[in-house]
């Protein structure tokens, strides 16, 4: 019974993993608005950028890290930073592969059949003939005639 317990606290577990892994929680990251943004870079706070598509990361002078959104194409920006001589990085789009593109499509759909075959198995008593679905199976064996017969005289004194 307690095998039982543990596989679902393990199951559990590797579910919370594979969702922090795939989400940014940002600590350490002060969230600067677009517009703050745009007033420390004014007032020459800000020390290095990291622009990603829209993303914003940074360093401002005080070692302090932000992170912002541009909300429009604004293509003043990087003039803007070049101007008040901000270090100014860029990084690629983030590609991944086929086979990752593949599996994170399909993980959802196989973890649900897999938990649904786990259940249905467990609802019909694990394949040992105990669970609530056997209840209208004979247990009636059948007999031959080559078996042995016990007569009266067998078993009376």
């Amino acid at each position: 019974m307690k095998l039982k317990g543990l596989r679902w606290w393990i199951i559990v577990l590797i579910f919370i993993t594979l969702v922090n892994g795939f989400t940014d929680n940002g600590m350490g990251q002060r969230k600067l608005s677009y517009t703050n943004f745009l007033k420390e870079v004014n007032e020459e706070a800000v020390d290095t950028v990291t622009i990603e598509q829209q993303s914003v990361t940074g360093q401002l002078k005080n070692g302090e890290n932000f992170s912002t959104y541009i909300p429009l194409e604004d293509e003043s920006l990087l003039d803007l930073l070049y101007r008040k001589n901000v270090d100014i990085n860029g990084k690629p789009p983030e590609k991944r592969g086929l086979l990752f593109q593949i599996f994170l499509n399909w993980f959802p759909l196989l973890l649900l059949a897999a938990v649904s075959v786990y259940m249905m198995r467990q609802m019909q008593g694990g394949g040992s003939g105990k669970g609530p679905l056997t209840f209208g199976r004979s247990r009636a064996r059948m007999t031959t005639g080559d078996d042995h017969k016990i007569t009266f005289k067998d078993v009376a004194g």
